[in-house]
């Protein structure tokens, strides 16, 4: 134990397999950092542990003890099969695998058969694979690859570790044109299990998949999701105009720092009396990162005074202000620079309230952390130019921040261009696969609904027209639909019915696939008929979907919306949901007894219909 003991650190172990089916490995001190070229030629006596696809048994006792630099193990195992060391992240240990060892990894975890990987091993494999990327020990490509099966995941664990090492880089993008890039790629990864989770817990959640369903959705909200943004204004919203009903605590963390970066100052205010008379302490934590949340420089100035002011005035605990400090700056790129700003303007106030500049020192480290484009670093360099006389006492540590911000800075300038080329590649992956064949464009739609907005049965009738021409020769009509029951589906070819040979949902990409038994020539006009039933959404604010309010006697009132956009169309009825793809659309509704329509566009007729 003494390698462990005497010896600060830990190792990542090389695993390189030749075609003969032995191990070579190798092992060397793991860094994140090494500004002060600390040797990495050190090595420790490390319990191997490993499985293999053919013996998938993950045992945590030790098959083999490495205790040199390099060493090769004969398993005799068939080169193709795949191998995975420290079962169940058992050791301390990180795990590199040569290129074809990750490939084989990757195999698998990209197939149904993911989970014949132990769940701790694949948040293991996560955890590596961004860690690794992240000191160069490994290329982004091979990272990005393999963390896309993420896609497929479901369990908390792997995902837990994604957002961890997705953290670091979302900092580091942050200012830059890439980010929105970037944004794109880790909505694509969480979004199928978002989709799958929705925003409220339910009877038989268990507690990682509640926490997942908190972090993802949380994480989308930070990443600017429009859907994620409404939905928890909305719970915001319905919380300030009633506060006996209080926001759930799982959804506390994200609604309050929703509501504080995207909602109005009295938004901002109504939350700050929330925890002015607030006497639970863990509610006013959560509150005060929440705070923080604001885009609006005159109320982070507001607030970081208020937590240098005294607790009889504002009641934020001496022992907390720090962390309303960090709520601000931990809030993204404008947080963090404002903390500068305000710190060169009252870090007289600060040291008078804080008995000295230590607290100071600990804060702008933090903040320097988040300072992610040059413009910000070279600030960074003048306020300590600036003020190196009088801060004197905390030059070293504030230099020492500096010098990481310059390295991190650096790091960006190189690692970025790997993982910017890796990022345009997937986005041009995905928008071929995402994409409808051009061979049909839609002239005119005629969609008729019937909602029934009834407790225990918000279901829609419906049926649509779609009138379209053939572009090109094809036997398949290809249309977005997604959580819509087909029932009966006509095709007419120049005024003649086609017979259909099948149809099939391609459920990844919302793609409905009608194949006919014979092919339709360029110029073909085409009448595709669909009569289809649906529920009225309940997890999200897309398609055709149900709310609720209460009237002024006290009842909850249920209503009938819609939001078609970017891609809610097709979960309200079966088309061409490409916004290339422009057509004219008649919409004819049923409205219940009682209820009203509302359009933004003109009314053609109404009509009353008496059943």
């Amino acid at each position: 134990m003494d390698t462990w003991t005497t010896q600060p650190g830990y190792p990542v172990v090389s695993i390189n397999i030749d075609d003969k089916g032995k191990l070579h490995i190798t092992q060397r001190r793991f860094l994140l950092r090494n500004l002060n070229k600390t040797p990495t030629n050190v090595t420790w006596w490390v319990p191997l542990t490993w499985t293999t696809q053919t013996k998938p048994i993950f045992n945590t006792s030790a098959n083999y003890w490495l205790s040199t630099e390099q060493d090769t193990i004969d398993l005799k195992i068939d080169p193709k099969e795949w191998v995975i060391f420290n079962i169940q992240s058992s050791g301390f240990y990180r795990v590199n695998y040569n290129y074809d060892g990750w490939q084989r990894i990757f195999n698998v975890l990209n197939s149904d058969k993911f989970n014949e990987i132990h769940v701790l091993n694949r948040a293991g494999i996560v955890d590596d694979l961004l860690n690794l990327g992240r000191t160069g020990l490994q290329d982004y490509e091979t990272v990005l690859n393999g963390i896309t099966y993420l896609k497929r995941e479901t369990n908390y664990l792997p995902f837990k570790a994604a957002f961890n090492g997705l953290d670091y880089l979302n900092i580091r993008f942050t200012g830059y044109d890439e980010y929105s890039l970037f944004k794109k790629y880790v909505l694509f990864l969480i979004h199928d299990t978002r989709k799958k989770l929705g925003y409220e817990d339910r009877a038989n959640d268990d507690r990682l998949t509640i926490l997942l369903r908190r972090e993802a959705n949380n994480l989308a909200c930070n990443l600017g999701d429009d859907e994620c943004v409404a939905v928890y204004m909305k719970k915001f919203k319905m919380w300030r105009a009633n506060t006996s009903i209080p926001i759930k605590p799982n959804e506390r963390t994200t609604t309050y720092c929703v509501a504080a970066r995207h909602g109005t100052p009295e938004d901002w205010e109504f939350l700050w009396k929330q925890y002015f008379n607030s006497n639970y302490v863990t509610d006013q934590t959560v509150i005060i990162s929440a705070l923080g949340c604001s885009l609006n420089t005159t109320i982070l100035e507001k607030y970081l005074r208020y937590a240098i002011s005294s607790y009889s005035i504002n009641r934020i605990r001496k022992q907390d202000s720090t962390n309303v400090f960090a709520a601000v700056y931990n809030s993204g790129l404008i947080g963090a620079k404002y903390i500068l700003d305000f710190i060169d303007k009252h870090h007289k106030e600060m040291e008078k309230y804080y008995g000295d500049q230590s607290t100071i020192a600990t804060i702008l480290d933090g903040a320097s952390k988040r300072f992610s484009t040059p413009s910000l670093v070279d600030n960074f360099q003048s306020f300590i130019d600036k003020h190196k006389t009088e801060f004197a006492p905390i030059l070293e540590s504030l230099k020492s921040s500096l010098n990481i911000a310059i390295y991190e800075l650096q790091w960006y300038k190189s690692a970025s261009v790997p993982i910017i080329q890796r990022l345009h590649k997937w986005l041009t992956e995905e928008t071929t696969k995402y994409r409808l064949p051009t061979n049909i464009s839609p002239r005119k739609y005629v969609i008729s609904v019937t909602p029934y907005l009834e407790v225990g049965n918000f279901t829609v009738d419906g049926h649509v027209k779609i009138e379209a021409d053939v572009v090109q020769q094809t036997r398949q009509i290809v249309l977005h639909s997604a959580e819509i029951k087909h029932h009966t589906v006509t095709v007419t070819a120049n005024q003649t019915e086609v017979k259909i040979e099948s149809e099939h949902f391609e459920e990844k990409y919302d793609f409905y696939k009608i194949n006919l038994v014979q092919e339709l020539t360029a110029g073909t006009k085409l009448i595709i008929e669909i009569e289809y039933t649906s529920h009225l959404n309940t997890s999200e604010l897309r398609g055709f979907y149900k709310s609720s309010y209460v009237d002024n006697d006290g009842k909850t009132r249920w209503l009938a919306a819609t939001h078609l956009e970017p891609i809610g169309a097709r979960k309200m009825f079966p088309c061409f949901d490409e916004p290339a793809m422009k057509a004219l659309f008649t919409v004819e509704v049923s409205v219940p007894l009682g209820y009203n329509a509302v359009s933004n566009m003109e009314w053609q007729s109404m009509k009353k219909v008496y059943v």
